[in-house]
């Protein structure tokens, strides 16, 4: 029996750097979330940039993402009362 997996067809996905709203926010941010569209459930993430050192938005991107993935497969799954194996 194969276990369950999240059709990545059914996620979306995107890429911001937010806004500085607060005043405690000094250090900027980038932010990248998926959305489950049939659930409507998502799951963010933050990576803070540091001034003066070069990042690597796609490779940090792709990072994010993979984490994400994982992250809102789980959830999905126990929106639906499926159990996902781990192993």
């Amino acid at each position: 029996m194969s276990r369950w997996r999240l059709d990545p067809g059914d996620v979306t996905s995107g890429w911001e750097t937010p806004e500085g709203k607060s005043p405690q926010r000094k250090t900027p941010a980038r932010r990248v979330w998926l959305q489950h569209e049939p659930t409507g459930i998502q799951v963010i993430a933050e990576a803070v940039v540091v001034p003066g050192v070069p990042d690597e938005p796609p490779v940090l991107e792709a990072e994010l993402r993979k984490s994400l993935f994982a992250e809102l497969e789980l959830k999905v799954a126990r929106h639906l009362g499926m159990t996902i194996n781990r192993s």
